[in-house]
């Protein structure tokens, strides 16, 4: 029994002590908080509701706020590495457009060589002569085969040096868009 006493006065003991520690405190701060309440005519419970529900908003406007500065990121992320392989294909592009010059330098070179050699050699065959003499013994259908896949310059040559009766008898054997491109090439060379 008197230890249950004992237990019994530590028990009340405590809660005393509990009661001035926290309880009277508490309730000191809700008198106060009613009295403010009451002084500046504030409903306290709707100001406090007010108050988790801006809470809340601001916890989601947050969320909201992280989770766009991720997509942010992102997307930032994703334009360098677009931006990274947009330089690197213009580097290739420029690079390729250096190429493509200079091929088409060395063919245009290519083709003048092959031009003075076609009309060198068909000048120096005395005058083009053997050649001219060549086309005049084949056949017309022939020779018209072989004159429109010559280059333009050499086969006006040949059919400029022709005879008026074998020129006649092969243009008649070509196709007729080449005959009329011919004769009218033949036509503006005599003129001249």
């Amino acid at each position: 029994m008197a230890a249950q006493r004992e237990e019994g006065k530590v028990r009340r003991k405590l809660l005393r002590m509990l009661a001035y520690i926290v309880i009277i405190p508490l309730l000191f701060a809700l008198m106060f908080v009613f009295l403010y309440g009451l002084i500046f005519q504030v409903n306290i419970f709707d100001a406090a509701r007010d108050y988790l529900e801006k809470r809340d908003q601001v916890a989601e406007l947050k969320g909201e706020n992280e989770y766009f500065r991720e997509r942010l990121a992102q997307v930032e992320a994703k334009l360098e590495q677009e931006k990274a392989r947009n330089e690197q294909l213009q580097q290739q592009l420029e690079e390729k457009d250096l190429e493509i010059d200079e091929l088409t330098r060395q063919i245009e070179e290519r083709e003048q060589e092959l031009d003075a050699e076609g009309r060198q050699e068909v000048r120096e065959s005395e005058n083009g002569q053997t050649l001219v003499n060549t086309f005049l013994e084949m056949k017309p259908k022939r020779a018209a085969t072989i004159i429109v896949q010559l280059e333009e310059e050499i086969a006006l040559d040949i059919l400029a040096s022709l005879d008026e009766e074998t020129l006649a008898e092969i243009l008649e054997n070509m196709p007729p868009e080449d005959a009329a491109n011919y004769t009218a090439k033949l036509a503006r060379n005599t003129r001249d």
